[in-house]
């Protein structure tokens, strides 16, 4: 006897969600190219004033925004469209927490995505750019005008994703203890500069290679932070560290690498910090089985489409690697504001004896 399908208690509703999650993200990506919300944080506007400012037709236009109220990105009143407390506290340029650069970069993504069945038939990864985007992380390359500007875009999309994490971390770890920091691989600085601005007693160094390095200053400069904070050019994988800190943070780099080079960067970190000197390292933690969070999970596939190198990693792979490479008395510790638990950030600090 065939079953009654009438009586099947699942339904369908996440599938929907999921299946039509790209049209929800590609709304929010328009909305924040057009720049819609930097306009409205002046004072609500009907769709006739909003397409007359950005050249638009008033039809397409007020379809995106009502789409974007049934995000809950904005609200309509008396058909005038203004900004929702997310949308003004994240989506307006020149906000402390502007998120937009970060969701500019994930447009350019998201057509990449589109061919991810190549990843997964060939075992390879793709161009995100029309040029392949130069990694913090690579060697060294010349680059041409566009090149740098592609670099300053993928580093401000960086510290928007790092930004809060940035903010949390003076108080998850207690750096009233050390004198220097070393922030290896540290992109626009934002770590160090909240550290510092935390710990006045602190300094830090930001080491990075030479176009990243040209951010960093920049972005040290535009939070007064130059005193305090000292941007160092290298590589480092292949050149020597910075020395003289007592404390090392690694963040969000060990996963651009296979297990082989992120045990060769732990054991340099070690030999170059003073006994007692400690390691940080903050990461987006996949569970032990690899099969969640949600963002870890398809993080380990944004890096196969990125670079076909690296992945998300478990805590047990991260503490395994830091005591085998000497560090000790290892603690793991989530890196969050409350109630945000999407990323699953978590840190892991190790001394040395």
């Amino acid at each position: 006897m065939k079953k009654d399908l009438t009586k099947v208690k699942a339904n369908k509703d996440d599938l929907f969600k999921m299946a039509m999650a790209f049209q929800v993200s590609k709304a929010l990506f328009v909305g924040n190219e057009l720049d819609v919300f930097s306009l409205l944080s002046k004072k609500p506007a009907a769709v006739e004033t909003l397409a007359r400012k950005l050249h638009l037709h008033p039809r397409p236009l007020g379809r995106l925004l009502n789409a974007l109220v049934a995000c809950g990105l904005l609200k309509k009143q008396n058909e005038k469209f203004s900004n929702t407390e997310m949308s003004a506290a994240f989506l307006v340029k020149g906000k402390p927490e502007y998120f937009g650069d970060y969701l500019s970069i994930v447009n350019d993504v998201s057509e990449t995505w589109g061919r991810y069945e190549t990843v997964i038939r060939e075992n390879r990864s793709l161009s995100l750019f029309q040029k392949d985007s130069p990694h913090a992380s690579d060697t060294a390359m010349v680059l041409d005008g566009r090149q740098h500007e592609l670099v300053r875009r993928v580093m401000l999309a960086q510290e928007a994703f790092s930004h809060r994490q940035a903010q949390v971390l003076p108080a998850v770890y207690n750096f009233s203890k050390h004198s220097l920091l070393l922030d290896i691989g540290g992109g626009t600085g934002i770590f160090s500069i909240m550290a510092v601005k935390a710990q006045p007693h602190l300094n830090a160094i930001v080491f990075d290679m030479p176009a990243v390095c040209a951010v960093a200053r920049e972005r040290v400069k535009l939070y007064k932070a130059a005193k305090k904070v000292t941007v160092k050019e290298g590589n480092l994988l292949t050149d020597e560290l910075p020395g003289g800190a007592d404390v090392a943070l690694i963040s969000t780099v060990l996963d651009g690498y296979d297990e082989p080079e992120c045990r060769m960067l732990l054991k340099k970190v070690f030999s170059s910090l003073p006994a007692g000197g400690v390691l940080i390292v903050n990461e987006m933690m996949l569970n032990e089985d690899r099969t969640g969070p949600l963002f870890p999970a398809f993080f380990s596939l944004e890096l196969m489409v990125e670079r076909n190198t690296g992945d998300a990693r478990t805590v047990g792979e991260i503490r395994q690697w830091m005591k085998d490479a000497g560090f000790a008395a290892i603690t793991t510790k989530p890196l969050r504001k409350k109630g945000e638990t999407y990323l699953n950030c978590k840190i892991v600090v190790g001394r040395k004896p």
